[in-house]
């Protein structure tokens, strides 16, 4: 199971953000005839960004990280 995040800048000063995520290329792989999972996605203000570096956000502004879940396990 996946989860998703939707954070929300309060700071009245900017914020520097650095974001490790894996999975958003490559989902996970299933095994035993499962299928692979869902890739995972980072949005700044609704737009899709790189993972894989820093941002610097501002009040108002919003992150929503999607997180995969693992692949499946046999067949359905």
């Amino acid at each position: 199971m996946g989860q998703e995040i939707l954070l929300e800048v309060v700071s009245d000063s900017p914020i520097a953000v650095s974001f490790l995520a894996e999975r958003t290329i490559i989902p996970a792989f299933g095994i035993e005839g499962g299928g692979p999972g869902a890739p995972g996605e980072l949005r700044i203000n609704g737009e899709r960004v790189d993972p894989k570096r820093q941002y610097v956000l501002r009040q108002g502004e919003t992150v929503l990280m999607a997180t995969p879940g693992g692949g499946g396990h046999g067949r359905a």
